[in-house]
């Protein structure tokens, strides 16, 4: 739609509240995120489990593939997953994302299928010993969106150089291989959120300490979907916690591939006013405007989809001279 009134009141508003908005127009998101590299040299028997079982990387003949329940559908005190009824070379997941404590001298025993017998006692502790690195991801906002972010790596590999080094030896693909990643981020539930990843070995997402991804095992990539709006539970308008478990356990390849509109930039906190045309278009002076809408899935809307509009949108109103502002507003309020 086109209007003479003027909008000298948006860019006031933008001014008074812009230490608690920012535009979904940010083309970069760094996220934050925790790695945790092991050793990939047999030590260790989660990783590369080959070695540990068989004496070989790839003497296990059937290691790949999904396996789920390998972690339980909820976290712990610390925030951290918890063995669950089906571990797969993964008994000591409690240990893949805190730093190492030494002192622990037990390990896993598992058979060929990756099933867990037993521990035993060795004469070091230093089995899952552990760097932890900190670093960020760059998420791209995917053009012609109003907040959709995403981050794209098939080779990834963001500890070569770093914690111990390139392992195994002795490989065609030489990187750091075996290693963990965590991100922990919280966000304010609106409707329309979500999130889509790709990637392997294990992925496990949890929202509001709730497993809604399960993608545990060896495997190449692999891919899964969830939609905010199916869950159960969730308020807008509330805070809640996001959490994301990622581990890189065998050679050669590492991969992932991450979309969302769950991630904001930095510093920003979601408006709880609604915003009307009358309270934020005031003192015309007749410069022409032009108001588009958007989800939060990044889709135009049209003005008979905003009368059935329950979600939350942007609108975004650009002048003669480019963008003037971007607001959000609830199309079902009056």
């Amino acid at each position: 739609m086109t209007n003479n009134n003027a909008s000298k009141y948006c860019f006031a508003i933008i001014l008074v509240l812009a230490f608690q908005f920012q535009t979904p127009a940010q083309t970069i998101l760094q996220i934050p995120v925790t790695f945790y590299d092991f050793h990939a040299d047999g030590s260790n028997p989660d990783f590369e489990p080959g070695l540990s079982t068989c004496g070989t990387l790839n003497c296990l003949k059937n290691l790949d593939g999904l396996y789920v329940n390998e972690v339980q559908s909820t976290l712990d005190i610390q925030g951290k997953p918890i063995s669950g009824s089906s571990p797969h070379f993964s008994q000591r997941v409690g240990k893949w994302f805190i730093p190492w404590q030494p002192g622990d001298l037990s390990i896993p025993i598992y058979s060929t299928d990756g099933t867990y017998l037993r521990d035993t006692i060795t004469k070091t502790d230093t089995a899952y010993k552990n760097i932890t690195i900190q670093d960020s991801l760059p998420f791209s906002l995917v053009s012609g969106t109003a907040g959709v972010y995403q981050f794209n790596n098939s080779s990834f590999f963001r500890l070569d150089g770093k914690g111990f080094g390139n392992e195994p030896s002795g490989i065609s693909s030489p990187h750091n291989y075996s290693f963990t990643m965590q991100i922990h981020r919280e966000f304010t539930y609106q409707a329309g959120l979500i999130f889509q990843i790709q990637g392997d070995d294990d992925i496990w997402i949890f929202v509001n300490g709730t497993m809604v991804i399960d993608l545990g095992g060896f495997h190449g990539p692999l891919s899964a979907l969830v939609n905010l709006d199916n869950l159960q539970g969730l308020i807008v308008g509330q805070k809640y916690k996001f959490d994301l478990f990622y581990a890189e356990r065998h050679v050669t390849g590492s991969d992932i591939s991450i979309t969302t509109n769950l991630f904001t930039p930095p510093n920003t906190k979601n408006l709880n006013g609604v915003f009307r045309k009358s309270s934020t278009i005031a003192e015309p002076n007749k410069i022409k405007y032009t108001s588009e809408y958007y989800n939060l899935r990044g889709q135009k809307l049209q003005a008979v989809e905003l009368r059935k509009s329950n979600e939350l949108v942007f609108e975004r109103i650009v002048g003669p001279k480019g963008l003037i502002c971007i607001k959000r507003i609830l199309h079902n309020a009056e």
